[in-house]
């Protein structure tokens, strides 16, 4: 488990090496990076800013709602899709050596943006209302939820995400309105959610109940995968280490909840480990999936 961090901590750096799948960086150092214009030299109308300046935007419009400093999370960027720019025909450029960041065009990006302080739940944890930003080679998305703040687990209930792609597409300014919108009232909105955590953990879950839902779920990977159908609520993968953190419960508590139930479920489904495009739908249905499972109406 990792607790959230702040984006001020991380210090800006003037060249990035991926040894690991994703970097957390901060947002200076994301200024820093190539733009899109210098790339392409034009931006697409589902992503018509950059990417610094969009987390700018939205910063500032939480900060304007909340009349307080909000909190960037560190800025995950996906190593596989960030292309180092070229300067020589004759150049050799060797992955396993740092980027100059003026020369890397970040495609691929995930953070957050939290109020000061959260919620605290009637068991002790820390929910904070949080916007969760994606911004890929396909477009923009956000999604409004909590996050778990002792293991900055995302949980996104209901239908409070929106997305410049993909079916249920949104223009770039309805998308900006219904941010806006959602912004004005994000403390009703996390006050429900916050209700639907209440009572998940309220629910204890016997080992049987949780083994025929664990069973459930991961029959529908296998024959999602089967069919090669992207319907899946987890995929095999994400079951088996959902399995491995109910397990670490199970041995290390005396309850177990619909709520420890659900947080094993996310405590992989990070930009850290997960696909960065399909990580906020894959939280969306799982949350939606269990919810209706315990019968808690969000």
């Amino acid at each position: 488990m990792s607790i959230i961090r702040n984006n001020n901590s991380i210090e800006t750096v003037s060249e990035i090496l991926f040894n690991e799948p994703t970097a957390a960086i901060n947002l200076e150092t994301l200024k820093n990076s190539a733009t899109h214009l210098l790339v392409s030299g034009s931006m697409s109308a589902a992503r018509p800013v950059q990417h610094y300046d969009f987390l700018t935007w939205l910063k500032q419009s939480y900060e304007d709602a909340i009349n307080d400093e909000a909190v960037l999370a560190p800025i995950h960027v996906s190593g596989r899709h960030a292309k180092r720019i070229r300067i020589d025909n004759n150049e050799i450029i060797n992955p396993k050596d740092p980027c100059p960041i003026q020369r890397l065009n970040i495609n691929r990006l995930v953070t957050t943006i939290q109020p000061p302080s959260g919620i605290v739940t009637s068991f002790g944890e820390t929910l904070m209302p949080s916007i969760s930003v994606g911004y890929n080679e396909k477009g923009i998305e956000v999604a409004i939820g909590l996050q778990a703040w002792s293991c900055a687990n995302m949980n996104i209930f209901g239908k409070t995400r929106y997305a410049t792609y993909g079916a249920d597409k949104v223009s770039f300014d309805e998308l900006k309105t219904l941010i806006l919108n959602q912004i004005n009232v994000i403390s009703s909105t996390s006050n429900k959610y916050h209700d639907a955590v209440e009572s998940l953990n309220d629910r204890e879950m016997n080992r049987n109940a949780q083994e025929v839902l664990t069973a459930q779920i991961f029959e529908i990977a296998v024959d999602n995968n089967m069919r090669k159908k992207k319907e899946a609520i987890l995929n095999i993968s994400q079951c088996v280490k959902m399995s491995e953190e109910i397990m670490r419960k199970r041995n290390t508590q005396d309850r177990f909840t619909y709520w420890d139930f659900t947080q094993s479920g996310t405590e992989h489904l990070k930009p850290s480990e997960q696909d960065m495009i399909s990580l906020h739908p894959t939280i969306q249905n799982f949350n939606e999936w269990v919810c209706n499972k315990a019968d808690v109406l969000v």
